[in-house]
């Protein structure tokens, strides 16, 4: 099931990558009023995934705080992709949110490992260069994107009708919130924040990390036996 909803980071965060690099000008010049049927199926397919990813966790996941605040993040994302299908507008402002798949990318690929196990065993070294493209590729895809898009609803609040510019400065705000969460949890689980940070000062934005520490203990064993042998 993860390598499945692997798949749609890959293939939506690349095409909206490339769509990015192909198109540069429109992207930036017309979030707002450019439209096209066909483009609008990238919309349509992102909605789809949140919806199945929603459904999926909510009958086979466990309850706790990350599970309910990536719910959250789900109904959310369906909420605002939602009027670029409804108005026929914001169909690129919606491409500049979708693009924080890219980001994604190396988030999944980061969790697979982790639930795989691969993470601190024959795959460490992987899962480090990861982690590091992970932190690396989040604030461009996230951080500098949200602004981009608080930006832009500034400089456009009298070219649209009120109840947009409040819906995105909502959007903007809990994505703020979201990500910025996800960031330090990320940050914290890697190691980059343990001096700083403690689990407890984190409380429920910490990464449950208890099979690292066994997998380590059983790596390090298996390193002691293999040198004394």
């Amino acid at each position: 099931m993860a390598f499945a909803l692997f798949r749609f980071p890959v293939i939506s965060g690349s095409f909206l990558f490339v769509y990015f690099l192909r198109n540069t000008r429109l992207m930036f010049a017309s979030p707002m009023h450019y439209y096209s049927y066909l483009e609008l199926q990238v919309v349509l397919v992102s909605i789809g995934y949140f919806v199945y990813d929603s459904v999926d966790m909510a009958i086979n996941d466990t309850i706790n705080v990350n599970s309910v605040v990536l719910l959250f993040h789900h109904v959310s994302s369906v909420f605002f992709l939602s009027i670029a299908l409804a108005t026929h507008k914001f169909l690129l402002y919606s491409y500049w949110a979708l693009l924080m798949e890219v980001s994604s990318i190396f988030l999944h690929c980061r969790s697979l490992l982790n639930q795989s196990k691969l993470s601190t065993s024959s795959m460490i070294g992987l899962y480090k260069a990861i982690s590091y493209l992970n932190i690396v590729a989040f604030l461009p895809f996230r951080f500098f994107i949200q602004l981009f898009l608080i930006l832009w609803a500034f400089t456009n609040i009298y070219n649209m009708h009120w109840y947009y510019f409040i819906m995105w400065m909502l959007g903007s705000s809990c994505f703020i919130v979201i990500n910025g969460g996800l960031f330090l949890r990320i940050l914290h689980s890697d190691g980059f924040l343990c001096s700083r940070l403690s689990s407890e000062q984190l409380g429920g934005l910490a990464e449950d990390s208890e099979y690292k520490i066994v997998e380590r203990d059983e790596l390090l064993e298996k390193t002691l036996t293999s040198v004394s042998t």
